[in-house]
């Protein structure tokens, strides 16, 4: 397993101007970085993964579905073939990066909803979809579709809801996203729901409380149950190489503030 920083925390569009923060990042003893890709071509994405192997760091993709008009789950078959199209895009992107994963909940825009829960025809738009950019990507690269809470997409929130998705795309190189911040909201016993999703993990996340920047958060010491977690993730992990996007330190309840891990050298950024 490698371990990762995601570019988010310093930008939306990953260029030049960010190589101290690249080069800070290899410094500090990170295996690769997840990169943004909002717009783009899949030759400027290119040049992305040429400046990222000079630096030694490997790449793994984060992508969205960003408007209505290019939902592959709408009810719409304009929108659906649009957002086919554009999640090729995005798969076309990554793999001119040279990114091992794209991931993320590329399932429907965030914060949309429509009153109710996904509806039946809206799931089979959903597999439909998927399938075909699975087949689009032809191994070349895997995808690991992520379920968050509640209050920011309705089509997918649970482990259970992402297995089953996964095993309806049925595609080798399909998988799920395990994101910490949204299973715990989500679930109650986060190792136990991990476990209970089977092993078709393509791409874990890791994030501080309340997915806050590096020391922003408060470490409250987990039941058994969570303690769990990590190693329930990592025994759920496909073979090859997975990465955790790391961007925080933990800080302990009544440590005054101060983290309780250990400090790497400042990486120029919003942390400062």
């Amino acid at each position: 397993m490698r371990i990762g920083v995601n570019l988010l925390l310093w930008t939306t569009q990953v260029g030049r101007e960010h190589l101290p923060v690249l080069r800070a990042l290899k410094s500090a003893g990170h295996d690769g970085v997840e990169v943004p890709v909002f717009r783009g071509s899949p030759s400027a994405h290119a040049e992305t993964g040429r400046m990222l192997a000079g630096e030694g760091l490997a790449a793994t993709v984060v992508g969205i579905v960003q408007e209505a008009a290019r939902n592959p789950m709408s009810p719409d078959p304009a929108a659906r073939a649009a957002g086919i199209d554009d999640l090729k895009r995005l798969v076309d992107c990554s793999v001119a990066m040279g990114a091992e994963v794209l991931c993320r909940p590329f399932t429907r825009p965030l914060a949309t909803f429509s009153g109710r829960g996904p509806m039946a025809a809206e799931r089979v738009h959903l597999v439909a979809a998927h399938r075909a950019v699975a087949d689009h990507a032809g191994g070349a690269l895997r995808l690991a579709v992520e379920p968050v809470n509640r209050f920011e997409c309705y089509a997918l929130n649970t482990v259970a809801d992402a297995a089953r998705l996964v095993a309806e795309v049925g595609r080798p190189d399909y998988g799920r996203l395990c994101d910490t911040f949204h299973a715990n909201i989500e679930k109650r016993d986060p190792a136990g729901a991990i476990r209970a999703g089977g092993g078709a993990i393509a791409h874990v996340h890791s994030s501080e409380t309340g997915a806050a920047r590096r020391d922003a958060g408060v470490w409250i010491s987990p039941p058994p149950s969570r303690r769990r977690a990590t190693s329930a993730m990592t025994a759920g992990l496909r073979s090859g190489p997975s990465a955790l996007r790391c961007p925080t330190s933990r800080r302990r309840r009544g440590s005054g503030g101060r983290c309780s891990g250990t400090r790497r050298r400042s990486i120029p950024g919003p942390w400062r």
